[in-house]
């Protein structure tokens, strides 16, 4: 039978389960003086005979369900100990030979580190009545929950999770009363499919986006935490990790087994998905949710040489008064010493007024690409998509290649989204899904293009960096 390891969500994946699923039993495997120190919630002390033909539960607990031999068989069996756990520990060697389990999960990581994460998980009681009804689904941890009405309206369980935003998609949402001090966003709409939720999509990303940035999580929740709500998460995930619909559909069902999205609210993930560019989707989908479905567009300018545009900087060096577009230095060791050069004055570029980007083909300006201020929680994309706000031709390129943020201090980030050929900023190859901050004069290259991308900040932000 296989020994599954699982990682410090696992746990709490324990306390978060819906009505459908199975119980599963909790064996903490380390010495009866430590399990009285703490241990999780509902766990059972358990060893090994010294003949090894029994399992023995030590914990001497006034649990409603009491271990017997054999209490395992045919349901999941979750096993934790000391940090240097091994999958071949007598008590999980036995359970995996006995082979009667549904499932076997293993945490090699220590009680400490769970209760690093969820301290809340963690007791010295063994009563029965201690454990407490099942948490919301963990979809981010520390971010994003997703329940039903019930969570919303337990304030030990908003506290345990740090919760201080919850947003509500029901028939009537102004029903529930929150805690004092947590925000609120109230979107009254009905589980039918013939309601449009995608027309929501951008107010609840924006909110959960928002709870983000305050350093704590936010509670999505209908009725039952089955379709409304999940939908908004499923959208959320979609368009914050660029995921296709099944994926981001399959990981709320992994974190709460009951999500059924009604047909109707499937079709409008299915127009956000096309909207994104992670589909081809279909005319008739694209006519009727349009593209803002994922978002505004960012309203870039491309300008030719000859075409006025802003000044790059707010010096002599790269500007061209006539607006001829050519660089007035020949090469890219001549970028490369501008971009030294500024970065000795610690002028990060900040994407409030916008940013000027300087197509370079062998080192002269072929083109020049202006980006409004972006807003938080807005990005510029990158790649072969036609849904992409900057478009790239090259055949290395993906289709949606790299990403343009900002942070709430205004700076600007470019991250490479996991692509086969990669982005290099200032000759140094991106980690993916790591932003990485921008300055004058970096330079950006995507794949195997052989086009240079120089950042310059606009007008307004080059007097600010000379002063």
């Amino acid at each position: 039978m296989e020994v599954r390891s699982v990682g410090v969500e696992g746990a709490y994946r324990l306390y978060s389960t819906c009505k459908d699923e199975m119980r599963t039993w909790i064996l903490d495997v380390r010495p009866l003086k430590e399990f009285k120190k703490g241990h999780l919630a509902q766990a059972y002390c358990i060893r090994l005979t010294s003949d090894q033909k029994a399992l023995l539960d030590y914990s001497k607990n006034s649990y409603s369900i009491k271990w017997s031999n054999e209490c395992w068989c045919g349901k999941p069996v979750f096993v934790y100990g000391d940090p240097d756990l091994k999958k071949d520990h007598p008590v999980i060697e036995y359970l995996r030979k006995d082979g009667q389990a549904h499932s076997i999960s293993v945490f090699r990581g220590g009680l400490e580190a769970i209760g690093e994460h969820y301290p809340f998980l963690v007791t010295t009681s063994i009563k029965a009545n201690m454990h407490k009804r099942p948490y919301p689904g963990e979809l981010i941890h520390g971010v994003l929950y997703l329940g039903d009405w019930d969570h919303a309206n337990d304030s030990c369980q908003l506290e345990d999770l740090r919760i201080g935003s919850i947003l509500t998609i029901h028939n009537h949402p102004e029903n529930l009363r929150p805690p004092h001090g947590v925000r609120h966003l109230k979107i009254e709409a009905p589980d039918v499919e013939s309601f449009d939720i995608s027309k929501h999509f951008s107010e609840s990303y924006d909110f959960i986006e928002e709870a983000r940035r305050r350093g704590h999580a936010a509670l999505v929740h209908c009725g039952a935490g089955a379709s409304r709500s999940a939908v908004l998460c499923i959208a959320y995930l979609m368009r914050k990790n660029l995921w296709p619909m099944q994926t981001a559909l399959q990981h709320a069902v992994e974190q709460r087994s009951i999500v059924q999205p009604n047909p109707g609210f499937l079709r409008c993930l299915t127009a956000l998905e096309a909207a994104l560019g992670l589909s081809k989707g279909n005319a008739s989908l694209r006519r009727e949710f349009g593209a803002k479905i994922a978002g505004d567009k960012v309203e870039v300018k491309e300008k030719q040489p000859g075409e006025p545009r802003r000044h790059s900087d707010g010096g002599g060096e790269g500007r061209n008064e006539e607006g001829s577009g050519a660089c007035s230095d020949r090469g890219l060791a001549g970028e490369h010493r501008r971009k030294r050069d500024r970065e000795s004055e610690d002028d990060s570029v900040c994407s409030g007024e916008g940013v000027v980007l300087e197509v370079l083909k062998d080192g002269q300006c072929i083109s020049t690409i202006e980006v409004p201020a972006l807003r938080r929680n807005q990005r510029c994309m990158f790649g072969r998509a036609p849904t992409c706000d900057i478009k790239l031709e090259h055949l290395s390129v993906s289709r949606q290649h790299a990403q343009l943020t900002r942070d709430d201090a205004g700076m600007l980030f470019i991250t490479d989204l996991s692509t086969s050929h990669g982005t290099n900023v200032d000759d140094k190859w991106l980690r993916a899904n790591a932003p990485k901050q921008l300055h004058p004069g970096s330079l950006i290259r995507f794949g195997a293009s052989t086009r240079v991308y120089r950042v310059a900040v606009s007008g307004t932000e080059a007097k600010h960096s000379r002063h």
